[in-house]
């Protein structure tokens, strides 16, 4: 459930929060950084929940290509958090 919303939260910014060339983005800052935010936390917890039930298991299964997917989204929302932070953006 996790990696589902990460997805979809993620798409959400992928549409709305990167401007095209030359005009302003759709969704305003703090909602951006909201939505990050979020997304950042639930694909934490869902990565950190499939590392412990790996650990008890010992399974390759589905599972770890799961958990592999939220910890990808984990560092792809917290990448852009930061560029869109206007001190430490690349903009």
């Amino acid at each position: 459930m996790a990696l589902g919303l990460g997805l979809l939260l993620s798409l959400i910014l992928l549409l709305y929060a990167t401007p095209p060339a030359g005009s302003e983005p759709s969704l305003p800052l703090l909602t951006s950084l909201l939505i990050c935010e979020v997304g950042f936390v639930v694909t934490a917890i869902g990565a950190g929940l499939g590392i412990h039930q790996f650990v008890r298991r010992r399974m390759w299964s589905i599972l770890v290509l799961v958990t592999i997917g939220n910890l990808l989204l984990v560092l792809n929302f917290a990448r852009i958090a930061l560029a869109l932070w206007p001190e430490t953006g690349a903009s």
